[in-house]
């Protein structure tokens, strides 16, 4: 073979099965022969040497605007797989289990054999697997015979009958005696591999076997040995091109021991003499490079200077935006604290209407004023300016004298590290009563605080919201005595 021969795969061009016309031409005494095979179905007229339709084992049925759409065989489409809508009427063993899926393969092939009638006139000869259960049979039968009222069915395996025609060709081309009444066939399915020994004309039942080994299962092995070995193609090499190469580019060893010294002696991408190591292309589209200009790169460039500009100037008008409002807010805040000193009445109705106190009015306005300063700050680039010099001075210290710099750092962190301690062994401890001694300075502190707040004889505590605070005192003098 020459080393520089490179296959390339064929892509499969989505037609419909043809629809014969001939139907009427064909006496009634003509049987109509089905291969129902679990992989693909063949279907024609006795007596023909090729048939008519071939098509595989598929059924979709996909809801559309004018009800559900039911495609066939060649007439699926791939974006039916994709949807996840096709079936067969095949198990994994290669039985028959969906009998309604098994009609609408008869309803495609007496329609594409040119079939118009309500029933079917002709014989039908039909294949079925080793072994099949009656309950299929039944089932079959009774579709046959009930909804296509046809007036006879023989069943048959397919091996038995190529091993009886080709034992008639080879006699009619006298390459064998006709006598020969012994065989073995060796039959491999999609799904399965039937083994019959034929003895004295007959097949042996008890001595045939069926291995769950097919087609599929070798296509399958197949594709997934390429996706390990080529990662990078895990997408290319599809379920489609896989079986090309299995049925275009496989063969089978005679010698399985002296192949793989073959192949173990090859070099990568080399082609030995006989043809058996082969290169298939997988497909790709070339990359094409534009060229672009100096002038479409300066306007592109000015473009994007120009988008900047203007994403910079949305985002500074909407900042000076939201200082306008806090500014507006703070002035009304202001007026209702002015209120006190002019109009007291006044001012309480205002606290009112706002559900605030005195005091959370001044914590409010001085909230607003900071972040009014903290806003115009960011806009004149203050805050940004103090981040830079703090940067700067904290660079020249470290230029300055870097172990006593790093030694600080480590002091800090330290002492830190001894806090958090404390407070956990602090908080850790018992005192006997299931409470931690922290709960318990709490404790105290909160009793210090209420009795400081009900000197009085009238006890009116939480009546008021500030009463409540007595516990933010707590924690902070808490947080005092653990420290």
């Amino acid at each position: 073979m020459n080393q520089s021969e490179i296959f390339q795969f064929s892509e499969k061009v989505e037609s419909d099965d043809p629809i014969c016309k001939d139907a009427k031409s064909f006496p009634s005494s003509t049987a109509i022969v089905i291969d129902n095979g679990s992989g693909t179905i063949k279907g024609g007229w006795a007596g023909e040497q090729n048939p008519r339709l071939y098509f595989p084992t598929w059924i979709s049925k996909v809801k559309g605007n004018n009800g559900s759409e039911i495609s066939v065989g060649n007439n699926v489409r791939k974006a039916d797989f994709a949807r996840g809508t096709v079936k067969s009427s095949f198990d994994e063993n290669g039985i028959v289990f969906n009998f309604d899926c098994q009609e609408y393969i008869f309803d495609h092939i007496f329609a594409h054999l040119g079939i118009k009638d309500d029933k079917i006139n002709h014989p039908i000869c039909m294949t079925e697997p080793l072994c099949n259960p009656n309950w299929c049979r039944k089932n079959m039968s009774e579709i046959l015979f009930e909804c296509y009222q046809s007036p006879s069915v023989a069943y048959g395996i397919d091996g038995l009958f190529s091993f009886y025609a080709n034992r008639i060709a080879n006699f009619q081309n006298q390459i064998s005696s006709f006598g020969n009444q012994n065989g073995l066939i060796i039959n491999s399915g999609f799904s399965s591999t039937t083994v019959i020994p034929i003895i004295d004309n007959c097949p042996m039942a008890s001595e045939s076997k069926r291995i769950g080994l097919g087609g599929f299962h070798c296509t399958d092995y197949m594709q997934k040995l390429f996706t390990i070995k080529y990662p990078l193609h895990r997408n290319n090499i599809s379920w489609e091109r896989a079986t090309q190469m299995k049925e275009i580019h496989s063969y089978v060893a005679e010698d399985y021991i002296q192949h793989l010294d073959l192949f173990a002696q090859q070099k990568k991408g080399e082609n030995n003499d006989d043809g058996e190591s082969k290169t298939i292309q997988l497909p790709y589209v070339a990359q094409t490079t534009t060229i672009i200009s100096e002038e479409e790169k300066q306007r592109k460039h000015a473009m994007r200077v120009e988008q900047g500009n203007r994403l910079k100037e949305m985002g500074q008008k909407r900042r000076l935006e939201k200082i306008q409002e806090k500014e507006i807010e703070l002035g009304r805040l202001q007026s209702i604290q002015s209120l006190k000193e002019t109009d007291l009445g006044s001012f309480e109705n205002a606290l009112k209407m706002e559900e605030t106190t005195e005091d959370k009015l001044e914590k409010l306005i001085e909230k607003t004023k900071s972040e009014v300063e903290k806003s115009k700050g960011i806009e004149n680039g203050e805050i940004k300016l103090e981040k830079k010099q703090k940067k700067t001075e904290t660079d020249e210290k470290f230029e300055e004298n870097p172990e006593e710099f790093v030694s600080n750092l480590k002091r800090r962190r330290r002492e830190i590290e001894e806090g958090k301690e404390k407070r956990e062994k602090i908080n850790s401890q018992t005192t006997g009563r299931r409470n931690t001694v922290a709960q318990s300075k709490r404790m105290k502190a909160i009793t210090g605080i209420a009795f400081d707040q009900t000197e009085s004889e009238n006890d009116n505590f939480g009546m008021n919201d500030e009463d409540w605070e007595i516990y933010l005192k707590a924690v902070r003098n808490l947080y005092n005595l653990l420290i």
